[in-house]
């Protein structure tokens, strides 16, 4: 999987079934991502230093409310409409901005993760270590596991995975 793949994957996505939003034209520079991530003491992979000055920079992915519509109680798949991809750039949300979750994520008392990913409602998140490699941190246990997996490879596994709950909604596989 490449990166070249996940740009494909969004050229194609259905609008009725997907909605995203993202940095499209006002995407930030390689030497502005690098400044960030020299400044944290972080090594940047290529592959993500890419993603994040393309034009998907600062990308959130949700299955509309038409579709897949908002409950109080459920499973906990129910909950997981959406995926976040964290960026850098002047208009970026907080929620968003890959500078402000790493800072949370210090005070914390995580130094050594910076969050890049995050599934919608589930409190794990997909992090760089500081030699760039990409880990799953575990919220309820503060573990991390190792993906072994590119960013683009993790990033269409979850893609996939969002998918695949949507289709279970059409289905009508309603959770208990």
């Amino acid at each position: 999987m490449t990166l070249l793949d996940v740009y494909e994957n969004f050229d194609n996505i259905d609008p009725q079934s997907f909605q995203y939003w993202c940095a499209q034209d006002d995407v930030p520079t390689i030497a502005e991502v690098q400044a960030f991530f020299d400044e944290i003491g972080f090594t940047l992979p290529e592959e993500f230093r890419d993603f994040t000055t393309s034009r998907l920079s600062g990308l959130h992915i949700e299955v509309p409310e038409e579709v897949w519509p908002r409950r109080r109680g459920g499973a906990f798949w129910w909950f997981l409409y959406g995926l976040s991809v964290f960026g850098i750039g002047p208009e970026i949300p907080e929620w968003l901005d890959l500078r402000v979750q790493y800072h949370q994520f210090h005070q914390d008392g995580f130094p050594d993760l910076l969050p890049i990913m995050r599934v919608v409602s589930d409190a794990d998140r997909y992090c760089l270590t500081r030699t760039g490699q990409i880990v799953h941190w575990n919220h309820e246990t503060n573990e991390t596991k190792t993906t072994g997996e590119t960013f683009a490879d993790c990033l269409m596994r979850e893609l996939r995975a969002l998918e695949d709950r949507k289709d279970r909604i059409l289905r009508g596989a309603i959770p208990k």
